[in-house]
């Protein structure tokens, strides 16, 4: 979702993504159906993204709920049994920081 000039998401702290990104964190933006599905003919644009803190990734995960209403509440609190099943006990949610490197 849009915070300000950026794109924020949260994800699995212990997911693939964000090792990678740790990694190396240059993406390829493109417009998808909740789902993940890319519409045929979209325009991908290049950002970096920065793994947020904790503080930062509770921010982003209020604003998804308040944006999504029950299906953000509802995501946020699967998310948060998957992490209890792997015996996570904090941390939760990882927040990312998309920042866009060309105009769209």
């Amino acid at each position: 979702m849009r915070d300000g000039d950026a794109l924020v998401v949260v994800t699995d702290p212990g997911s693939g993504k964000v090792k990678r990104l740790s990694s190396n964190p240059a993406v390829l933006v493109s417009p998808c159906d909740m789902r993940g599905r890319v519409k045929p003919g979209a325009v991908s644009v290049p950002g970096m993204v920065t793994l947020q803190d904790e503080a930062d990734s509770t921010r982003t995960l209020e604003l998804i709920t308040r944006r999504y209403g029950l299906m953000g509440r509802i995501l946020g609190r699967m998310n948060e049994r998957r992490a209890r099943k792997a015996g996570k006990e904090t941390g939760t949610h990882q927040g990312l920081t998309i920042r866009l490197t060309e105009a769209p």
